[in-house]
């Protein structure tokens, strides 16, 4: 039976979550700025190894598993401090793979592979109009967090690198992955962040069947100079505005997800229990 909404914040207490009460963390590792501006400016993704508190992690991933217990997506997780408290620790990775500031967008995820929902999203760009300014730097950037250790059984990344990339500099390149060899795998232990220009050609992988699926969030940067409307890295959103920004989510990715109604509805419900 799933987890009724009624006491649902009283359940979220015992985890540790907490509903416009945020708190204040550090990266548990110093960011190597030269390497992920190397990896991030010839490959178009960079990849950084664990960086973030497993308490904060594991709060995340308490989160999403909450939400889904009471049968909502789990995107209703991002109702939480935790995601946002975690979001403030990949401003800087941000930063440095914008080489500059990096304001917060309107775009925000969270998955949990099960056997109803075995596979992540299918190969796409993010914003390919709008990824790479003239002297070839990323303007726009997608950061994904493992919240599980990401493998290839239970359905880690997998991207189309740069350089081996022939339609990357093609704004209105296709969706076709042109050449499997090509294809790199991003297997990654819990709490890394990983990040990639919205450009590159990426993807969830499939969980095997038996396999606890990989859990995982992401949120989407810009730089300063990119007219569409975003918020300082360091915003935390209150209670009405993230659930706001969660509608929003839910119809803006719509294409993606492929949820039937029911989902949307029992979305809501969960929201309306958190408030």
């Amino acid at each position: 039976m799933r987890l009724a909404t009624l006491g649902l914040r009283e359940r979220a207490a015992t985890l540790g979550l907490t509903i416009d009460a945020p708190t204040n963390w550090s990266a548990t590792a110093p960011l190597d700025v030269a390497a992920l501006q190397s990896e991030m400016w010839s490959e178009g993704y960079f990849v950084v190894p664990p960086c973030l508190p497993a308490e904060l992690v594991a709060r995340c991933r308490a989160a999403i598993e909450l939400v889904l217990a009471a049968g909502a997506p789990a995107l209703a997780s991002f109702a939480f401090d935790a995601p946002w408290e975690l979001q403030r620790l990949l401003a800087a990775p941000a930063a440095a793979a914008l080489d500059d500031t990096a304001r917060l967008r309107p775009a925000f995820w969270a998955w949990r592979l099960t056997a109803d929902e075995p596979r992540g999203w299918s190969p796409h760009r993010d914003r390919p109009g709008m990824a790479i300014d003239d002297r070839g730097t990323p303007t726009s950037i997608s950061v994904w967090v493992p919240l599980t250790d990401a493998t290839a059984d239970n359905g880690c990344m997998y991207v189309v690198p740069a350089p081996l990339d022939v339609q990357y500099a093609n704004p209105r390149a296709s969706l076709e992955v042109l050449n499997l060899q090509c294809v790199r795998a991003l297997p990654a232990p819990a709490g890394s962040v990983l990040g990639w220009t919205a450009r590159l050609l990426h993807w969830g992988g499939i969980a095997r069947a038996g396999t606890a699926g990989r859990i995982s969030l992401s949120f989407e940067y810009q730089a300063p100079h990119d007219p569409t409307p975003a918020f300082a890295s360091d915003w935390i959103p209150s209670p009405a505005e993230r659930v706001a920004l969660i509608e929003q989510q839910w119809d803006q990715y719509d294409h993606m997800h492929e949820q039937p109604p029911e989902r949307r509805e029992r979305l809501a419900a969960v929201l309306a229990a958190l408030r």
